[in-house]
């Protein structure tokens, strides 16, 4: 919510269980100062495809846009959450300024461990 407030917006960025059952951050390095929100989700997602032999779960958090009921364009965090021998799920939280509204899930797309 802090990045929400002062920047309206958030880069990605992703997160791991390890076989230890501990949480990871992976760290990675964008070829330029700006880099746009797909690259580094890309990017995430391309070091998280390098740790699945050793991770047990991985989520990816964006800022994107959905449209809503009204066919309008509206700002939403979606979180994509992925395990080896479940289904992958996807969870969106639709957002106006620094207000959450009622989050929804749907299938997932599988991407780490496809």
């Amino acid at each position: 919510m802090r990045l929400l407030a002062a920047d309206g917006e958030f880069y990605p960025f992703a997160l791991a269980m390890t076989a230890a059952g501990d949480v990871v951050s992976p760290a990675v390095e964008p070829a330029s100062d700006h880099p746009t929100a797909d690259e580094v989700a890309g990017l995430l997602l391309t070091a998280l495809r390098a740790a699945r032999a050793d991770i047990r779960a991985a989520a990816l958090c964006s800022d994107v846009q959905i449209r809503g009921a009204d066919g309008e364009e509206r700002d939403a965090i979606r979180v994509e959450l992925e395990a080896p021998a479940d289904e992958p799920v996807a969870v969106v939280v639709p957002y106006a300024g620094t207000v959450l509204e009622q989050p929804f899930g749907m299938t997932g797309e599988r991407r780490v461990w496809a």
